[in-house]
């Protein structure tokens, strides 16, 4: 069966390790209160912060994309990939509209 860990290869660890001289893209960073990893985050003009966050397990990788909103937290979207045995595929995609998480 068709796991995660095929689809981790030299590519991935290049664009996080980088031959010295060349730039590296972002780095994720690990929330431990939301257990997932923060890839890219950023900030509205109306002041508003957005994330991409992701989870993934043997099989799956689950893509959280995230809003804070004053004191609230929303869900945006949640897209879900599955490895086919070559290369990661989108299962499901849902877009929410203002959807609170309860932490």
């Amino acid at each position: 069966m068709a796991t995660l860990t095929k689809a981790i290869n030299k590519n991935l660890f290049d664009s996080i390790l980088p031959t010295y001289g060349t730039p590296r893209v972002n780095i994720p960073t690990w929330d431990d209160s939301q257990k997932m990893f923060i890839c890219s985050q950023y900030e509205s003009g109306n002041g508003h912060r957005y994330y991409l966050g992701i989870r993934f397990c043997d099989r799956i990788v689950i893509v959280e994309k995230v809003g804070l909103y004053q004191s609230w937290t929303y869900i945006d979207s949640i897209e879900l990939y599955a490895f086919n045995g070559q290369k990661m595929e989108l299962i499901q995609k849902r877009d929410y509209d203002k959807v609170f998480r309860n932490e």
